[in-house]
């Protein structure tokens, strides 16, 4: 299980296995190991998977599916997970900007920064002791379909990193 709770001021992830299924099970056929946990304050739920090499992830809203989507990189993805949902949740970004919005990510003993994030910012971060380094090529490609709840209306965004794109019909 992760719990994610904003009312830190921060999202943390608090592991707690378990094996699950969501729709995307019963649509594939078969389970796949996730963390479930609530956002705090919040009436959303979220299912990340904890399979090897995989990170697709699903928010649901009053007990259904309201974004599904992964962020590709290894280790960022779990970095880049909190940044999406924070995005989403916190700053009420559709599901085009929080892919595209600028992100951090650590490596190591240093921050890659990507250029969108402010001078002032990268400041402060380097007083609270980091070492910031340039973030271009570093944060994974995202992915996401956001559905209206009130319409069903699914809503593509494609990461403006990669070579990929939302279409429907």
């Amino acid at each position: 299980m992760a719990q994610i709770d904003m009312a830190r001021g921060r999202p943390y992830l608090e592991p707690r296995p378990c094996f699950a299924t969501f729709f995307a099970a019963a649509v594939l056929r078969f389970p796949f190991p996730v963390m479930v946990g609530d956002i705090g304050g919040t009436n959303l739920r979220i299912a990340l998977s904890w399979a090897p090499g995989e990170a697709p992830a699903m928010i649901l809203k009053d007990g259904r599916p309201w974004v599904s989507f992964g962020v590709m990189g290894g280790d960022n993805q779990g970095q880049a997970h909190a940044q999406v949902v924070m995005n989403l949740v916190d700053f009420g970004m559709n599901v085009r900007d929080a892919g595209d919005a600028a992100r951090v990510r650590h490596m190591g003993t240093n921050l890659a920064v990507e250029s969108g994030v402010g001078l002032e910012v990268r400041k402060e971060l380097e007083l609270r002791g980091h070492r910031i380094t340039d973030g271009r090529g570093a944060m994974g490609g995202y992915q996401a379909i956001m559905i209206d709840p009130k319409t069903g209306l699914m809503m593509g965004g494609s990461d403006l990193r990669k070579d990929g794109l939302a279409i429907g019909w």
